[in-house]
């Protein structure tokens, strides 16, 4: 059952307006374990290792709900997990040897668990699937193999139960017999205003960056061919897709990435602010002004904008230079809580309270609407 304000997508008219005036970001706490996902009736859910647990939101206190290396799937850590609008949830499993397995759980306490897809190729990042109000699923496969012969879109139907391939890539040492060739699915993401699932993909010009769409019915490819088209996420609105380039492009001999948006209805590709490298773009919805945040590499920084074209920096944390890149200083994943509270996972951060490395957890933060 839908929740009663259909809580993820938002019409227009539900849209905070926007305005001048700026904001700035508020640390909560850091937290040892993982944030995964919101239930739509608030709930969030986090993971160390096998365990997946709920939480409240201070990020303090954790109850266990399952765990998986206890219940036949040993050596397995919780990568991902998302919740579908009938309340089921999809996890994804991985033993980090290049095998990723689906699992399903529709009991709503998360205590029975199905296999519903051991085909997968390789893992995923957190922004790589992506669902529509009637629940079904695309998602992409993220491998970092250089022998990958072939990339896979996913799409499943039945409430998470049945999954099938839509497209298929050749992989970076693919043998040609399909028509693009990628190393990796970056991201999807659904656009509410259009019923459109997209998708950004990488790493190298001119083949491997590209943006495609998949309307239910045939995947397009839109653009490709530079780092302008390399995003890790998308932040929708009625007329454009914000990303942030997940690689810059030399610029009078600098390494310069950029923001950058689509026009949905034109496909033209614009150019917005020179900014740090930006690896998440999530757009906020909330009681203040709507807003932009992103994080960058490589100076641990976060940025706020009221437009997606002007942006603002609000904080910055030293890296931990004992943390080798990848995947040192970059925010994995915005999960965004209720009022305002987001929880960031994030590897290889100072604390600046305690000066004391905090890698695989999470920063607690809140947005505060200022006057300009």
């Amino acid at each position: 059952m839908l929740p009663s304000k259909a809580g993820w997508f938002m019409s227009e008219t539900a849209e905070r307006i926007q305005t001048a005036a700026r904001s700035k970001l508020n640390i909560i706490d850091y937290v040892p374990h993982i944030v995964l996902t919101r239930h739509w009736n608030g709930t969030l859910y986090c993971t160390k290792s096998g365990d997946l647990s709920t939480m409240n939101r201070d990020g303090l206190n954790k109850t266990q709900i399952y765990n998986f290396a206890q219940n036949g799937y040993s050596g397995y850590n919780i990568d991902r997990a998302i919740v579908l609008p009938s309340g089921t949830m999809l996890v994804a499993l991985t033993n980090y040897t290049h095998q990723m397995i689906i699992m399903r759980s529709s009991n709503l306490s998360y205590t029975v668990w199905e296999e519903v897809n051991n085909q997968w190729l390789g893992g995923m990042l957190y922004q790589s699937w992506a669902f529509s109000p009637d629940g079904t699923v695309v998602a992409g496969e993220y491998n970092t193999s250089g022998n990958t012969q072939e990339v896979r879109l996913w799409k499943a139907v039945n409430d998470g139960r049945d999954w099938s391939i839509i497209y298929t890539f050749d992989g970076r040492q693919g043998i040609g017999a399909h028509e693009h060739q990628i190393f990796h699915i970056h991201n999807v993401g659904y656009d509410p205003y259009t019923g459109i699932f997209w998708f950004g993909t990488g790493d190298l010009d001119p083949e491997e960056p590209l943006i495609g769409k998949y309307d239910g019915v045939n995947v397009t490819i839109v653009g490709k061919g530079t780092q302008h088209w390399r995003p890790v996420s998308f932040a929708f609105t009625e007329e454009y897709i914000y990303w942030g380039m997940d690689g810059g492009i030399w610029v009078d001999g600098g390494y310069q990435p950029y923001m950058v948006r689509l026009d949905k209805a034109t496909e033209e590709l614009e150019i917005l602010s020179p900014v740090n490298t930006i690896f998440v773009t999530h757009k906020i919805e909330g009681d203040f002004n709507a807003k932009f945040i992103s994080n960058g590499d490589p100076n641990s920084e976060v940025f706020l904008s009221n437009d997606g074209v002007e942006w603002y920096k609000v904080y910055e944390w030293e890296h931990d230079t004992n943390v080798p890149y990848p995947p040192w200083r970059v925010f994995f994943n915005f999960v965004d809580g209720q009022d305002g509270r987001f929880y960031a996972y994030f590897h290889g951060l100072i604390n600046p309270d305690t000066g004391l490395p905090i890698n695989h957890s999470t920063v607690v933060f809140e947005i505060e609407d200022e006057v300009v």
